[in-house]
């Protein structure tokens, strides 16, 4: 059994900070009859203090329990990111990204750091080069692909209250 849960907050009249937040139950009975369990769950938030900056941050964690030959086993896993980009003008852009993955149960810590920049091709369109330094992965924790080292590429798109009326015209 799976189940999602979102919630996001945008002003409508001032767009100067908004979040989003996720929450998702994973609830399996192996074939052996074991349990295993886990929560993730994500808070995300962007703030734009004046017109070109904007700064971002993210805390998720993972909860899991596994069950193995009648033993349960349970581990804890965040991560904390944090953001930061400027329009240097109206299609380019630049920003770094960071980020911390501590295993509790472990005792460890991985980190990944990075330069990006981007292009807006057209309205609500960005295409985006970075390169990060040093990487981290999990597998839980993969709903940005900007984590990995080494370069990457992303096409990000912007859809909001005002992309169907402007299909519309």
């Amino acid at each position: 059994m799976e189940v999602v849960k979102g919630i996001a907050y945008r002003p409508i009249r001032a767009d100067k900070f908004n979040s989003l937040a996720k929450l998702k139950l994973v609830n399996e009975k192996e074939a052996t009859g074991d349990k295993d369990m886990e929560l993730i769950g994500s808070l995300e938030g962007n703030y734009q203090p004046y017109q070109p900056l904007t700064v971002s941050g993210k805390y998720a964690m993972k909860w899991l329990k596994d069950s193995f030959d009648g033993e349960s086993y349970h581990s804890f896993t965040d991560l904390i990111e944090v953001r930061g980009m400027y329009d240097i003008t109206n299609r380019w852009d630049c920003g770094i990204h960071g980020g911390v993955l501590h295993q509790y149960d472990t005792k460890t810590l991985d980190y990944y750091t990075g330069v990006e920049a981007g292009y807006r091709l057209v309205k609500n369109l960005w295409l985006s080069v970075g390169y990060n330094f040093k990487g981290l992965k999990d597998r839980d924790f993969e709903d940005s692909s900007y984590r990995t080292e080494g370069p990457y590429i992303t096409l990000k798109f912007k859809f909001d209250e005002d992309t169907l009326k402007d299909i519309r015209r």
